[in-house]
This record gives C-alpha cells, sequence and structure tokens, in this order.
C-alpha cells in the first residue's frame, strides 16, 4: 500500500505537534520502522490461513483488537488516536497489508496475546514462550502512575519510596485475567487492587471517592480537561515505566512485511507491567 510523501510528512509532523504539546517523550521519525501500558492491541488468529476469513474485514486487510485507552488510543477518538496513527502509518510503509481496529476489553486481548493465536499485539506478551519482536514507534518512555484528588490539607510532591507505603489504600489498574507478578507486587504490599476495564472508569470512581488512587500515565494526564487536572494530581513516582511501540509475532514475518523489508532482530522485552 504506497502512501504519498507528502500526507506521511503530514502526518508525522501532527503527531509530532501533538506529543510535544503534551511535552511527552520526543517522536523520531527514523524510529518509525504501538502502549500502552497500558495501552494494547492484538491481531487474533488461530493460524495463517484461518485469519483471512476470521481476523479480516475485506481483502487484505488485518483487523487490530485493541482497547480503549483515551487520549492516546481509542474507538471514538479522531483516526483512532495517535498511536494508532503511529502504527497505521508504519503498516502502509512495511506491511504487505493494511490494518483496521477491533476495540475489546484488556482482559480478553490479555488472554488473546498469552495463548499465541495472534500476529500483532501492543500489549506485551507474559511468556517469552511466545516468539515476540518488539519494534519501537517512538523514542524514550510513558510513566505510569497514581492519581490522588487533591486536598487543601495534604501538600508536597505525591511520591513514594516502596509500594508498602501505600497499605491499606485501593487502586485501581485495568483489569487482566491473568494475574501477573505486578499485581502479585501489589498485593502484597497490602493494596487493595480494584480493576477497571478503562481508566476513565477508574477516574470515575476516584471522583466519587470509592477508590483512594487510580492509575494513570504522563502523557494522558496532561491532555486531561483542565478542572480534572485542578481536582486530582499524578504522583511523580512511578509505578512502571513502558515504551510504545508494538510487538509481532515471528509466525506471522512472511505474511506481514512487504519484500525486501527486514524487521528488527528478535527483541523481546517484558515491560515493567509483566514483571
Amino acid at each position: 500500500m504506497q502512501h504519498g510523501q507528502g500526507s506521511n510528512t503530514q502526518k508525522h509532523d501532527h503527531l509530532k505537534h501533538w506529543l510535544r504539546g503534551c511535552r511527552s517523550v520526543r517522536h523520531s521519525l527514523s524510529g518509525i520502522s504501538l502502549a500502552a501500558l497500558l495501552i494494547a492491541a492484538a491481531i487474533g488468529m488461530a493460524s495463517p490461513a484461518d485469519a483471512e476469513t476470521e481476523t479480516t474485514d475485506e481483502a487484505n486487510t488485518i483487523v487490530v483488537l485493541a482497547i480503549d485507552y483515551p487520549p492516546l488510543i481509542g474507538e471514538k477518538l479522531a483516526n483512532f488516536g495517535p498511536i494508532y496513527e503511529l502504527m497505521d502509518t508504519y503498516a502502509k510503509l512495511h506491511f504487505d497489508t493494511m490494518i483496521h481496529p477491533r476495540f475489546i476489553p484488556p482482559a480478553r486481548a490479555q488472554k488473546i496475546v498469552h495463548d499465541g493465536d495472534w500476529c500483532l499485539t501492543t500489549y506485551p506478551p507474559i511468556s517469552k514462550e511466545v516468539e515476540a519482536v518488539f519494534v519501537p514507534l517512538m523514542e524514550g518512555n510513558i510513566r505510569l502512575g497514581l492519581l490522588r484528588e487533591r486536598k487543601p490539607e495534604i501538600s508536597g510532591p505525591f511520591t513514594w519510596d516502596s509500594l508498602n507505603e501505600l497499605r491499606g489504600k485501593s487502586i485501581t489498574i485495568l483489569r487482566s485475567n491473568i494475574k501477573t507478578d505486578f499485581h502479585r507486587r501489589l498485593k502484597d504490599a497490602g493494596i487493595d487492587v480494584v480493576e477497571v476495564e478503562s481508566m476513565q472508569q477508574g477516574i470515575d470512581l476516584l471522583l466519587k471517592h470509592r477508590v483512594d488512587y487510580a492509575q494513570a500515565d504522563n502523557i494522558s494526564y496532561l491532555s486531561f480537561p483542565a478542572d480534572i487536572r485542578e481536582k486530582l494530581e499524578l504522583s511523580t513516582s512511578s509505578l512502571f515505566e513502558t515504551r510504545v511501540g508494538f510487538y509481532f509475532n515471528r509466525v506471522c514475518q512472511d505474511r506481514l512485511f512487504k519484500a525486501g523489508h527486514i524487521p528488527p532482530e528478535d527483541s523481546f522485552q517484558s515491560d515493567i507491567l509483566t514483571r
């Protein structure tokens, strides 16, 4: 699928401006070769042959199964959000197929990735038995921390040195059906974990005083409406940091990439989320 050079340049400039406006990590055009996250997407397929009928909307179009994580990626965002735009641009440059998103709950996305029935995902594989290769779309990391309600009696930055300092508190994180070491670390620290389907659901629970903290990332926080940022502050400490990019499954390599394009060497890496 060929894409005009002028159109590519305009899209890249637009995304760079959006991300810089959020004081995010730098967007590298040379790095475009998604996050999430906390930011997640997966192409579910039983086999390359089955995928032609089960995960395609039309000839030569692969369906990307993704979770809503606005403002970075989402079903109701313009062009499905800036992260998906980066992935779409990469696909037009390097894939033999077009892509199209289909949004699903995070627990289902995690199960598809864990089972190995996928070709592309931004959800970090948690098993090294899956032959996953990471492709970065941006330089730097996205930092995931916690939101808390601003109160006059609380001064100073929202920070901690150990998760044990949050013992007895309740926090929201995205739902999953496979408990990772990250979940276990929170439980071991005596934290009450409340699983939600989206970051917005966690924010709603926080604003209704049903939880103490809600998980969010630094880029999304800077795009929140001013009245929300006046009510909520993001911690300076991080739960973890993650890169923006996507994984592809080695078994799909020949089907995905254009002839002559050499994808990156195998560089499986689990984000701190999965450790």
